[in-house]
């Protein structure tokens, strides 16, 4: 059994694979024996993806998923290939820039962790989105204080949060007992919605960094919002949150940002593209439990 299996769940990845596979094995400080990689491609049979892993990395396990069920459902096909002790679920647009295995590995000594995620950072170095607060607890207040007092103190709760997709350290025990991902998620909420069901439930946000380039998805950005807020939905059914409350919280908040814009003379179409979509869910909401007369 090998201490870490890192899985990674690549579409149309040709641009990122090669780099973050040569930053896995520069910064393995586990040892090349206690690790092994494994490549779910939920690729068409048109990508080049293939060719790189075969000539430039033998030791990688690379498996041809027969349909693209989404990041959750890629993830849980390289898990039962997958025989490490920890499992890392990490996105093919990272890159490591420092050793971090050992770091992580330690944390999951305290048996109160859950799951550990590394400070993520974009291709200059500024620190990025590495952890989210459930959403049926997030708030703009919530926000506000994360953004202008935690994260300049340097401070990182470890409660009410899970570390981002991007990279995901699990114990393979836990995430087994959990159930895997959720495949009903194509996309989003996936972290989520797994915590949940982990236990213990104390996640570490660790200070060694990996770099997300992010934006890399299957997904058009002019979709994205909508498969959002479809993972959005199914969440809240599926642990009976009150999705109308979220919907207000998550409204107020893409308001403001729309009034910023606006006095900056930037841009707002996306924004209240959001907002109308969340005003007409609402409204669907309170049709669909309005009392008959």
């Amino acid at each position: 059994m090998k201490t870490l299996s890192i899985i990674i769940v690549t579409y149309c990845s040709d641009d990122f694979i090669s780099d973050c596979l040569s930053s896995i094995y520069s910064y393995n400080d586990l040892g090349d024996e206690e690790i092994e990689v494994i490549i779910v491609d939920n690729s068409p049979s048109a990508s080049n993806l293939m060719k790189q892993i075969v000539g430039k990395f033998p030791n990688v396990r690379l498996i041809s998923n027969p349909k693209n069920g989404g990041f959750g459902q890629g993830n849980n096909v390289g898990a039962v290939a997958a025989s490490g002790k920890i499992l890392l679920f990490l996105n093919p647009d990272t890159k490591f820039i420092e050793p971090v295995f050992c770091e992580v590995i330690k944390h999951f000594g305290n048996g109160n962790v859950r799951a550990v995620g590394c400070q993520l950072v974009d291709g200059e170095g500024h620190k990025t989105n590495t952890y989210g607060y459930f959403p049926e607890k997030w708030s703009l207040l919530v926000s506000i204080i994360d953004k202008c007092v935690f994260k300049p103190l340097g401070y990182i709760p470890k409660f009410s949060i899970y570390p981002w997709g991007a990279n995901f350290f699990v114990r393979r025990k836990d995430f087994y007992a959990a159930g895997k991902f959720d495949e009903g998620l194509f996309l989003f909420h996936e972290e989520s919605d797994l915590c949940q069901r982990l236990s213990p439930k104390e996640t570490h946000i660790i200070k060694q960094k990996i770099i997300h380039y992010g934006g890399h998805t299957s997904i058009e950005n002019s979709k994205r919002f909508e498969v959002w807020l479809k993972s959005l939905v199914f969440y809240h059914e599926k642990y009976g949150y009150d999705l109308n409350q979220t919907l207000g919280r998550y409204k107020r908040a893409l308001f403001l940002s729309l009034l910023r814009r606006f006095f900056l003379g930037q841009g707002c179409c996306d924004l209240r593209n959001m907002i109308g979509k969340l005003t007409s869910l609402q409204h669907s909401l309170t049709k669909q439990f309005q009392p008959l007369p």
